[in-house]
């Protein structure tokens, strides 16, 4: 079998296996976790007071999905009764805020605010108990599990071009 030569060279690219593996051995920063966990929190404060947005919501489930990953893939376990209700939570949620067929902010009862605040706690919980590449592992499980069930993830630039 023969070949076409493009006349381009690709050049090697320099890895350092070690860096690699350290960086996703090692815990998140406190930065990192910052950054991780803004999201989620500021999505749960709009959830109180009634003005989320739908891509809050979608925050919300997918640090669920994601928590449940976690619990799943045995990183950080015995929480999975409290993130199956908050994810039932959410998916209750969902549905009173399309009921007129677009999204309408909700206003929560008080056991929903609850579930929710536990999610997010639990989630920082396992954050912080994670290292940089069993979260990546747990996140690409999350992404795969909601395409399995038919749902859909959004990219982060997906998220901006709809804001």
């Amino acid at each position: 079998m023969t070949r076409k030569a493009s006349g381009r060279r690709v050049k090697p690219v320099a890895v350092n296996n070690m860096q690699m593996a350290l960086a996703s051995a090692t815990k998140f920063t406190a930065t990192e976790l910052r950054q991780l966990l803004l999201p989620p929190q500021d999505a749960l404060e709009s959830m109180r007071k009634g003005a989320a947005t739908e891509i809050q919501w979608m925050h919300l489930a997918s640090v669920s999905a994601i928590a449940l990953s976690v619990e799943h893939l045995g990183v950080v376990r015995h929480l999975k009764a409290q993130l199956d209700e908050a994810d039932n939570v959410l998916a209750v949620i969902r549905q009173r805020a399309m009921k007129t067929g677009a999204w309408v902010p909700p206003i929560l009862y008080g056991h929903e605010i609850t579930a929710i605040q536990d999610l997010v706690r639990l989630h920082k919980f396992q954050a912080e108990s994670l290292s940089a590449g069993e979260y990546r592992a747990a996140w690409q499980h999350a992404a795969a599990e909601v395409t399995r069930v038919g749902g859909r993830h959004i990219s982060v630039t997906e998220q901006a071009a709809a804001c």
